[in-house]
């Protein structure tokens, strides 16, 4: 599993201290309900024998650049972190993730707008952004993400027509059946 904190505030501490709302947590590999939400390591890193991480620990990745974490969602083989200012994915190597083998990678620096216009379908993810409608594939090549703007030749003086307020609070969904993406927003 993994978890996303949203920070609203933060009371003392200085310049030095960490954004807990930077950080995705994950769990320890799950053999049975007791390891859910254990996002730290089996050992005690403090002992002096048996202290180093394993495989299966959980753990944190701090992803130091991000704004406001909106949204986790899973495509292929990796997890996306949609934030307000870019969208970071995070993946293992051959063997797939664990706490011992993890990247992480910024696959754009346009940011979603709210939590509700990320709509996950089939084998893309979609977000409304301050630009345009983006969507997030897995590329066959490198078999890592990358995101498009897809509104740029198509409907982009609609977007563009579209408050901002209005883009913030719009609320996304995929039509299963007739395989279409669709969003709900107030035309006042």
């Amino acid at each position: 599993y993994f978890y996303a904190v949203k920070e609203i505030t933060r009371t003392g501490g200085d310049e030095r201290t960490p954004r807990i709302g930077n950080f995705i947590f994950f769990s320890q590999i799950i053999k049975s309900t007791v390891e859910v939400g254990k996002c730290y390591s089996s050992a005690d890193p403090t002992a002096e024998n048996l202290f180093e991480t394993v495989a299966t620990d959980g753990g944190f990745i701090s992803l130091p650049e991000a704004g406001e974490v909106l949204k986790l969602v899973p495509l292929g083989s990796s997890l996306f972190v949609f934030a307000t200012n870019g969208v970071w994915e995070i993946f293992g190597g051959e063997e797939g993730f664990s706490a011992l083998n993890q990247n992480v990678v910024k696959t754009s620096t346009t940011g979603a707008l709210s939590s509700n216009s990320v709509i996950a379908s089939e084998s893309v993810i979609t977000y409304w952004a301050h630009s345009g409608i983006n969507f997030v594939t897995i590329d066959q090549t490198t078999n890592r993400g990358v995101a498009v703007n897809s509104t740029t030749t198509t409907i982009q003086s609609l977007y563009n027509a579209i408050p901002l307020s209005e883009k913030k609070r719009a609320i996304g969904c995929f039509d299963e059946v007739n395989r279409r993406l669709r969003w709900l927003y107030s035309n006042t």
